[in-house]
């Protein structure tokens, strides 16, 4: 638990409210809070009531901002995936490389088992995988499909490419090196990159 509490009572406001905005940190702290809790407790004994008081603020600041515990679970989850994804540079390669080293820090530890639990679970869970399906992983595929489409537009890939295979290519490398418990070496990103490319006529 949190040493102190964040006193955010002049500012929790609901998007759209008007008056001050909302407290970036007490946000901040509540995302922090959902997504370390994750990891240590998993998602079905995770409780609205244990992230406010891990963040440090109360029961109706959490609920201002969401309406309950699968919205705070995805949201957190899409800040890992998607706030903090690598910025493309215009290296082909090197971008592709660097988003599937980020999918790996995410989904590694904290996402490989919201996601199990989501298959596990899904008849007692379904608006998460939802949820989860429409702002992160659908996202997720468009940050892979937008590199490949930037080096169509600079004639770096062929513009009949089969991009929606090459990104579930590049993702599925991923997941089914994990599933299979095969240790990830050091080149491992670079090397699915350089097969991508290949696949879409860039040449590796």
């Amino acid at each position: 638990m949190s040493p102190h509490r964040i006193d955010t009572s002049p500012l929790d406001r609901p998007a759209g409210a008007r008056g001050r905005p909302r407290s970036a940190e007490c946000d901040a702290a509540i995302l922090d809070a959902a997504w370390r809790l994750l990891g240590e407790v998993g998602y079905i004994r995770l409780s609205m009531e244990r992230i406010a008081a891990e963040a440090g603020v109360g029961k109706p600041t959490l609920y201002l901002r969401y309406a309950g515990k699968a919205e705070v679970v995805a949201a957190a989850f899409v800040r890992e995936r998607l706030h903090q994804a690598p910025v493309p540079t215009g290296d082909l390669r090197a971008d592709v490389a660097a988003q599937l080293d980020h999918l790996r820090g995410v989904m590694d530890g904290t996402g490989m088992g919201l996601l199990g639990t989501c298959l596990v679970e899904e008849e007692r869970v379904p608006h998460l995988i939802d949820l989860l399906r429409e702002r992160s992983l659908r996202p997720g595929r468009r940050l892979l499909r937008d590199i490949l489409d930037g080096g169509i537009a600079r004639g770096e890939v062929a513009a009949d490419a089969d991009i929606p295979t090459a990104v579930s290519m590049a993702i599925g490398s991923f997941y089914a090196t994990r599933i299979a418990g095969e240790p990830f070496d050091e080149g491992w990103a670079d090397r699915v990159a350089g097969a991508v490319l290949r696949m879409v006529g860039a040449g590796g």
